[in-house]
């Protein structure tokens, strides 16, 4: 467990009166910077953060069901990600870095 990072993806459909939080990771090192969805079930979201031994890694989440269940797609060892972009279900750009 690492201790001092949260990662929470919320949704809200009310104009911002009524969040819900959808995914909740708390002690693992991580946190989602930016989330592309296509439609209302289909997102990815970029992660930056540690791995239990410090060093810096990222990783894509991705969800088919709006986050009811979702998959690592790719992790990104010495590195994070920062960004995603998804102009559809099959195509898109994640952006990052490599630390040395």
């Amino acid at each position: 467990e690492v201790d001092g990072y949260s990662a929470f993806i919320s949704l809200v459909t009310n104009e911002g009166s009524d969040w819900s939080v959808l995914v909740n990771i708390t002690g693992q090192g991580f946190y989602f910077n930016e989330i592309s969805c296509v439609d209302e079930n289909t997102c990815w979201a970029v992660t930056e953060g540690v791995d239990n031994t410090g060093a810096g890694t990222g990783s894509i989440y991705y969800t088919s069901n709006a986050w009811s269940t979702y998959d690592v797609q790719y992790t990104v060892s010495n590195g994070a990600l920062t960004a995603i972009q998804m102009t559809n279900s099959t195509f898109g750009w994640a952006a990052g870095a490599l630390v040395s």
